[in-house]
Parts: structure tokens; C-alpha cells; sequence
């Protein structure tokens, strides 16, 4: 069974946090989630895998591919949510699909009504 994500001996080094040595694996098909306290690393995690940080050693991988090699391939397949959200607070939904459809290049406009309809979503209000 391919792994969804793997991570092997990952670390990253801040003044008064290390995150160090850390592997792990998630196979295809499974729901994983990060539980820990405060300054524990999974917000830190997170931000290597989607490498908006450099890590400072070991190898990530994302669907099977290298997350840095393929980037903006593995980007593409996935979304997530920051803490904070940070929507534009002038636009309504169909406005906002526009702009987040540009980042994705198989963009489904079909499963996007889909789902709309599916939660009962105002599209021409502003979120």
C-alpha cells in the first residue's frame, strides 16, 4: 500500500525549540490528526509539509512525491485551513470561488454547485 504522507527523520531548528529526528508514515486511505500540547511541533509539522518553512534535515514526501521537488504538483491536491482564517471579508462566494479556483488546475466548477447546494450556501452574499 502506497503511504499518503511519510516522514523520515525531519528537523527543524528554532532558538529554544527542536524539532528533531521526527518519522512517521500514513498509508493511503487513512484519517491521521496531530494531538499534543502548545510548542509541541504539529504546527510546525504542518507549515514543512506544505513547505512553507525550510526544514534543517530528513525527507517529506506527499503522495509519493518529494515536497519539494514537486511542490506546486502536490499543492494542487490539497487544501487546508490556518487557525485564523483569512478571507476577504468584501467578497461573496461566488466572487471568492474565482480568486481560490486560480490556484487549482483541476478546478471543478461542478463539484464546487455541488457542494454548494449540498450546504446550502449564499452565493451571492459576502461570506
Amino acid at each position: 500500500m502506497e503511504n499518503i504522507l511519510e516522514l523520515n527523520s525531519v528537523s527543524k531548528h528554532y532558538k529554544g525549540f527542536t524539532l528533531d529526528n521526527v518519522s512517521f508514515t500514513i498509508p493511503a486511505g487513512y484519517i491521521a490528526g496531530m494531538i499534543g500540547p502548545n510548542a509541541a511541533g504539529k504546527t510546525t509539522i504542518i507549515k514543512l509539509i506544505m513547505n512553507l518553512i525550510k526544514r534543517d534535515g530528513g525527507k517529506i514526501k506527499v503522495f509519493g512525491d518529494d515536497n519539494l521537488e514537486s511542490e506546486e504538483k502536490i499543492k494542487s491536491r490539497i487544501g487546508f485551513v490556518y487557525d485564523e482564517p483569512n478571507f476577504y471579508d468584501d467578497l461573496k462566494l461566488n466572487e471568492l470561488k474565482k480568486v481560490v479556483a486560480l490556484f487549482y488546475k483541476e478546478w471543478s466548477d461542478t463539484k464546487f454547485a455541488e457542494l454548494v447546494e449540498k450546504f446550502e450556501l449564499p452565493l451571492k452574499k459576502k461570506i
